[in-house]
């Protein structure tokens, strides 16, 4: 009967407060360079001797295409 093409923005903010220590305490657990975004979540932060505070909002959209048919909507896509 159709296609409906829904746009949904989304933000993720993500924000923390450390306390730094001094240059006495040498840091083991360092940050590697990559090109993948830190995680936003601390638990899933591996580096853990690099926290720093931090103020990160990450936003995009999701597309879905909705289609109608037996007289129901069906999500026949996503991204």
């Amino acid at each position: 009967d159709g296609l409906l093409h829904v746009v949904q923005p989304y933000a993720s903010p993500s924000w923390m407060a450390t306390d730094e220590l001094d240059a006495s305490f040498p840091r083991i657990d360092r940050l590697t360079p990559s090109t993948r975004p830190r995680p936003l979540g601390v638990g899933r932060f591996s580096a853990i001797d690099d926290l720093e505070d931090w103020t990160i909002v990450r936003l995009g959209a999701r597309n879905r295409l909705l289609t109608r048919r037996d007289g129901g909507t069906h999500e026949w896509l996503t991204v």
